[in-house]
């Protein structure tokens, strides 16, 4: 499971990008967890959603850097992100340290990676 928060818009006002904090917790799926960036499943304090004002949805799917770095006890483990036909659809395939991916359907994750986090930069 991945729990999904807005950290900053850049730059701030007319935002071209917004880094995002997943943090995994429970269980990994091989091949990734869902994640989910439809902008009313988390907003900001200001009501604006990840991708742009709720009201006013973008017409395509915003591009968010495939390589991921972590941040947490198992230094050098990373994630990529692989598009979904929905913004609700995207995935976080996730690689324990030496890049070897999360093995098993479903799989509990290392303690190592539930310490930290992984942090996204989605561009619109």
């Amino acid at each position: 499971m991945l729990a999904v928060a807005l950290q900053k818009y850049i730059p701030e006002g007319v935002p071209e990008a917004a880094i995002i904090k997943v943090t995994p917790s429970g269980n990994y799926t091989e091949g990734g967890d869902t994640l989910n960036l439809v902008s009313g499943t988390w907003s900001d304090p200001n009501g604006k959603g990840i991708i742009g004002y709720p009201e006013n949805p973008p017409g395509v799917n915003p591009v968010v850097e495939s390589n991921v770095g972590f941040t947490g006890a198992d230094e050098g483990a990373y994630a990529v992100v692989v598009p979904g036909a929905t913004l609700a659809t995207y995935k976080l395939q996730v690689f324990a340290p030496g890049g070897t991916e999360l093995t098993g359907s479903p799989t509990a994750y290392p303690a190592g990676i539930l310490t930290g986090y992984f942090l996204l930069k989605v561009y619109f």
